[in-house]
């Protein structure tokens, strides 16, 4: 098995605040841990061998979003930055 590290440097939240960020971090990371753990996720991250950054734009969420469901949407914004 694979173990996968990542690190986020910088995360611009616009529209929610301060103390909202927590709550987008956990859904971020939950959404990521069970989109990550599909085998072909994984072969997909390996065969970009050396990539050490990923751009993959804005991701939209939607006006009253809370913060759990927009990070959740963003982990799916970034696995799909992962499949191109």
């Amino acid at each position: 098995m694979k173990r996968i590290v990542l690190n986020i440097d910088r995360l611009v939240l616009r529209g929610f605040a301060d103390g909202e960020r927590d709550g987008f971090a956990e859904g971020l990371r939950a959404e990521l841990v069970r989109l990550l753990a599909v085998p072909d996720a994984v072969r997909q991250l390996a065969s970009q061998d050396g990539v050490s950054r990923l751009k993959i734009g804005a991701v939209r969420v939607g006006q009253g979003a809370n913060p759990a469901t927009a990070g959740m949407r963003a982990a799916r914004g970034i696995t799909r930055g992962i499949k191109k």
